[in-house]
């Protein structure tokens, strides 16, 4: 994906200089320039940063404190304090809930002990890790006790969500993107294609059927009426994609990521 928007941005006559914490990357093979050190070396970071007019990330696994740092010498799109929120599963939960969007019914299992959170859902359920899961990844699905006795011991001691099973019909994502000035556009919605769990690939709306097309191209600007009365909505600008799983006309919102 880095690779992809350095590309992008260089056909539009951007330079691009790569951050990288783990030796040459995708992205840095096709930027024009690219800085290989830790996230925590305040040094290079400081350095980077003062090369460059603006910072964004490809990844939200990533720790929030340096781009922190960053922030106060660079403008960071999406800022810090949405990947804070966008990489922790419970609070992206918090936030939905907070800011009025439709959710699944989820409980918290901070300390890793499922069983608890478990019994208020019901069955089927999922569990989820609150830290580092994405595309189906860090999750288990939960349908008996034989299931719930194998989920305890793998997540036990783990941050964990446990969310309340969707039988979904479809779910998709849509990508919103904000300027600095406020104004709000949304991309296409695009379909996710599941196979064992995990998001294997995408395709836009006009592949699907008639009334789900239509479902699509609600959610598209459904974001931007829910989303803008949210506190500091300015702290959102750049592109966030919104996913959604559908039942019946039903929506309700998953997840957001940076």
């Amino acid at each position: 994906m880095g690779r992809m928007f350095a590309q992008a941005a260089q056909s539009m006559g951007y330079r691009v200089h790569v951050y990288e914490q783990s030796g040459p990357s995708p992205a840095g093979a096709v930027a024009d320039r690219e800085t290989v050190a830790p996230f925590d070396d305040a040094a290079a970071l400081e350095a980077f940063a003062r090369t460059v007019d603006v910072v964004t990330y490809e990844f939200e696994n990533i720790p929030a404190e340096p781009l922190e740092a960053v922030a106060r010498i660079v403008p960071v799109r999406p800022s810090p304090a949405v990947l804070s929120i966008c990489q922790n599963r419970w609070r992206e939960k918090a936030w939905l809930k907070a800011n009025g969007f439709p959710h699944v019914a989820y409980e918290e299992a901070l300390d890793g002990d499922i069983a608890p959170a478990v019994e208020r859902l019901g069955l089927p359920c999922v569990v989820k890790t609150a830290d580092f899961g994405y595309d189906g990844k860090g999750q288990m699905r939960i349908s008996g006790r034989d299931d719930l006795a194998r989920a305890a011991a793998i997540f036990r001691a783990r941050r964990c969500v446990v969310e309340r099973w969707v039988d979904f019909e479809k779910e998709i994502s849509v990508i919103c993107a904000r300027t600095g000035e406020g104004e709000t556009r949304a991309f296409p919605a695009a379909e996710n294609l599941h196979e064992i769990a995990l998001v294997r690939q995408r395709g836009f709306h006009f592949l699907l059927r008639p009334g789900l097309a239509r479902a699509g191209r609600a959610v598209e600007e459904q974001p931007l009426a829910v989303g803008d009365p949210a506190p500091q909505p300015r702290q959102h600008r750049a592109v966030i994609p919104a996913l959604e799983k559908l039942r019946a006309r039903k929506r309700i919102a998953l997840e957001a990521e940076p």
